[in-house]
């Protein structure tokens, strides 16, 4: 059922009682050393997302001695930097943020107070419809949320994960690229973009990725 557990999906929305709560079963403590077909940890997850709390709970059950022994805050840049890696050697053009130096393409609009509000609860909205796999669900309300508020960089960064485990990887690419313009010093974006990336090689999207990996 896609390439995440319900593991992955909380340490990336930072759901730390979720977390934990499946972390307390046999079964959770082995999900902290799955990795999907993208080969990532839900460790990664949480890193890129800047969940501390949760990088503290996964990395007591991790086989890896080094993380079990480094700071949270070292995990976080460790995976953080990995995350930058998997875009620059994707073989795809990729965003950087020169590339949005003088760049008019993207304007901020106004958004009323209501707008933003009610943004928010369309945003909260699909974040429990995603961690409950319904991710039609999720996307009809990160895609209402945009239409309130198209200047927020997360909204954009959650479609893009709902697009992904929908399989519909280009749009699960434009959103990310969008989010990384919206914000261009956003690690999560950056590795938004290369999750998505990896998805459209495995389907054969960008005949320029025949040769090599996105890793």
């Amino acid at each position: 059922d896609g390439d995440y557990t319900i593991l992955h999906i909380l340490a990336d929305l930072g759901k730390d009682d979720a977390v934990n709560a499946i972390l307390s079963t046999e079964n959770g403590k082995k999900l902290a050393n799955y990795k999907q077909n993208i080969d990532i940890l839900p460790i990664e997850l949480a890193s890129v997302g800047g969940h501390l709390s949760i990088i503290e709970q996964l990395k007591k059950f991790t086989d890896d001695e080094e993380i079990q022994n480094q700071t949270n805050e070292k995990i976080m840049e460790r995976f953080q930097k990995i995350a930058d890696k998997r875009t620059s050697h994707s073989e795809i053009p990729v965003l950087r943020n020169n590339d949005f130096q003088g760049d008019s393409s993207y304007k901020s609009l106004f958004v009323s107070e209501a707008d933003l509000k009610m943004s928010e609860r369309m945003k909260n909205e699909g974040n429990a419809a995603f961690g409950e796999k319904n991710y039609n669900g999720a996307l009809d309300k990160y895609s209402e949320a945009i239409k309130l508020n198209p200047n927020n960089h997360v909204l954009y960064s959650n479609r893009s994960a709902t697009f992904q485990l929908l399989k519909e990887y280009s749009s699960a690419l434009k959103d990310a690229e969008m989010s990384r313009k919206i914000k261009p010093d956003w690690p999560k974006a950056c590795f938004r973009m290369a999750v998505a990336s990896s998805g459209n090689v495995r389907r054969g999207s960008f005949g320029c990725m025949g040769r090599g990996s996105t890793r």
